[in-house]
């Protein structure tokens, strides 16, 4: 058989495009006047307001209960009756710790201090009970420097406090009796109740973040994205924490502390001697992804056309590779690097392939009988239990057996097909499982007859071969944007 020539398969292929375009022109809706920058700023404005005012009205509430100490004359009786040398009976500190929990119950701990920096009575009873915080092995922290010639109450801010073997801040409140200066009562608070306000992301997005940065530009609270604790481990060095040292407030587009893209508003504050920063952040990925679902069919046109538009040209296969693991229709497999996986003939089909750079990878070769193929009505009915959902699958065993939650975002989504008549139905499907559109590609050459897909592991390379009359075009999955950029180039912003 004589081969096609190739200036009549661009001249056949343009025609193919063309006519798809024209096609699709009366479904492509009107731009969405919509200023998502402004949008999203506004939105993180508020979630940043409203965390700023809890964080500050708790500690505006033990404020109050802690300044309330220093005219409490049970006690007084007890701080002078302990620091005289008396010893207590079970009674006593019975007495006490019930008075404690009753007056002072959102504070961790009680510490009795004498003017010398001794500690001659605590609540819990923990290491720094009979130590002496001015001289001892505590003297370098910023409790013992908040006591050094302190005679009114003042705040001393979070750091890791050894004997609680966590984070801890303090009110300090001067005792006198009689005018004079006996010492302090030292209340100590814990953290968990700021990290529980910040870290509540009821009704929030996939990657809204609240978090506080303290002067040394250290998290204050845990990061929902790492699983271990960040609270006072993990420095953030950010454009906007450097930017609210010196303007106070402000919003900017930036790279956070994982190196992802996020819409950033931030503010600085002042509590009693202590400056903090509250930032409010959400991935632009996020974004973009929900301002697509938004107007998903304005969308859907836009992306679909630009796929169309593609050049592709023909070349000539490579050295012919090593055969990999072949997987047919209605079928997946999983590689790990070293191996290869396959797949030929894909013309009514999809094939789909999640991977994860370097570490693994999986491809399906999905039929038409697939739930993403919108399959409804008689049709749904008489294929009963034939029916596959390999999206859903193969995403849901990723996430549960794979990859951590941390891990979830570098994960990178293939769809590859010669129509577009599983597209919208992968690609919902994906963004419901909290899927980004920066990480899927759509492989789309209505152009073609079908296509085959040939996964390396090792060399994070997705080989497309499209197969076109007696002709082929080879491309790879990097030479597709993501639908993320697309959309972001037909966004206004």
């Amino acid at each position: 058989m004589n081969k096609v020539p190739k200036s009549l398969i661009a001249r056949l292929s343009a025609l193919v495009i063309a006519l798809i375009i024209v096609v699709m022109l009366p479904f492509i809706q009107e731009k969405p006047n919509i200023d998502i920058n402004s949008k999203t700023f506004k939105y993180l404005s508020e979630i940043r307001e409203d965390k700023k005012e809890l964080t500050l009205g708790y500690f505006e509430e033990i404020e109050n209960s802690a300044a309330s100490i220093a005219h409490d004359e049970v006690m007084q009786n007890y701080f002078l009756r302990l620091a005289s040398g008396t010893t207590p009976s079970i009674a006593m500190i019975s007495g006490l710790d019930r008075h404690f929990i009753e007056n002072y119950g959102s504070f961790y701990d009680l510490l009795m201090v004498d003017t010398s920096g001794y500690v001659f009575h605590t609540i819990k009873q923990e290491t720094d009970y009979r130590t002496n915080l001015i001289n001892g092995e505590l003297r370098n922290t910023k409790l013992a420097q908040s006591l050094k010639n302190s005679r009114s109450t003042n705040f001393s801010d979070f750091e890791y406090y050894y004997p609680s073997n966590e984070s801890a801040a303090f009110f300090v409140v001067p005792v006198k009796d009689q005018s004079d200066h006996q010492g302090w009562f030292i209340l100590q608070c814990a953290i968990n109740q700021i990290n529980t306000i910040l870290t509540n992301r009821e009704q929030f997005g996939r990657t809204v973040e609240v978090y506080l940065v303290n002067n040394d530009n250290l998290m204050l609270s845990d990061s929902r994205f790492i699983e271990d604790q960040t609270i006072l481990k993990l420095k953030i060095e950010t454009e906007s924490v450097k930017h609210a040292r010196f303007q106070d407030s402000g919003e900017n587009i930036i790279v956070d502390y994982r190196g992802a893209r996020v819409f950033s508003s931030f503010e600085k504050f002042n509590y009693f001697n202590t400056s903090w920063v509250i930032i409010a952040e959400i991935d632009e990925a996020e974004v973009v992804s929900e301002h697509y679902r938004d107007h998903k069919d304005y969308f859907n046109g836009l992306i679909l056309q630009d796929l169309s538009k593609m050049q592709h040209l023909p070349k000539d296969i490579p050295e012919t590779p090593r055969a990999g693991d072949k997987v047919d229709v209605n079928e997946w497999s999983k590689a790990i690097p070293g191996e290869i996986l396959q797949t030929t003939g894909v013309s009514t089909c999809t094939a789909y392939t999640i991977e994860y750079p370097k570490k693994f990878a999986y491809l399906a070769h999905i039929s038409a009988m697939d739930a993403v193929y919108g399959i409804k009505g008689m049709t749904k009915i008489f294929l009963k239990d034939r029916s596959t959902n390999f999206v859903r699958e193969l995403t849901n065993r990723v996430r549960y057996y794979d990859v951590t939650l941390s891990e979830i975002p570098k994960l990178e989504f293939l769809i590859v097909a010669v129509h577009k008549n599983s597209y919208a139905g992968m690609v919902e499907q994906l963004l419901d499982q909290g899927i980004e559109l920066d990480q899927i590609r759509f492989a789309y050459n209505p152009a073609a007859k079908s296509a085959s897909v040939r996964v390396d592991v090792s060399s994070n390379q997705t080989i497309i071969i499209w197969h076109s009359y007696e002709s082929y075009f080879i491309e790879f999955s990097k030479d597709y944007e993501t639908l993320g950029e697309i959309v972001k180039k037909h966004t206004r912003t």
